[in-house]
């Protein structure tokens, strides 16, 4: 017979950042084959940092788990969370004076490419599995794009306590 104690529900949010030059999921990574054939090798490589990976979401997992967390023994997470994700993009030196001050003092929106919702589909397949299980339990999704001193993403996860369900009312038999 197994002792199972519920697992205490984590309180305490997690703030991290780290830098990655959040590009789509479909742009995000160069392929070098290595080999020939049925025997080549796919190597996925880093635009920014030239890191050679497995896996795009290997990237974002490097650079999390070096995050120092307070209540580490809770993760993943099975409780439902709210996130908020800054996705910042270095200022372009080409620009002029006037245009990057603008930049910085939030004037002048990030509105090109990449699409928020191509590059969160990253950030939430990269959090999965190491923050929390799944990402179906994000019930408030807070996403921003933004001009900054570098390329880096800024992860805040809150854990929310689930509600009680109240206990279905015993119908009352008929005399």
């Amino acid at each position: 017979m197994t002792n199972t104690q519920p697992r205490p529900h984590p309180v305490n949010p997690i703030t991290f950042s780290f830098p990655y030059r959040a590009l789509p999921k479909a742009n995000m990574h160069k392929v070098a084959m290595r080999g020939r054939g049925k025997f080549s090798r796919r190597t996925i490589v880093n635009d920014l940092t030239g890191v050679l990976a497995k896996s795009e979401e290997s990237f974002a997992i490097q650079a999390i788990t070096r995050v120092e967390l307070q209540d580490r023994d809770l993760l993943p997470w099975t409780c439902p969370i709210d996130a908020e994700v800054t996705f910042f993009y270095a200022i372009p030196a080409s620009w002029p004076a006037w245009q990057q001050k603008a930049a910085l003092d939030g004037t002048f929106l990030h509105v090109g490419t990449p699409d928020l919702d191509n590059v969160m589909k990253f950030v939430g397949d990269s959090l999965e599995g190491v923050f929390y299980d799944s990402d179906k339990q994000i019930r408030l999704l807070t996403l921003f794009k933004t001009y900054g001193s570098e390329d880096r993403v800024s992860v805040k996860l809150t854990p929310r306590q689930q509600a009680v369900a109240p206990a279905k009312p015993k119908k009352e038999k008929a005399k």
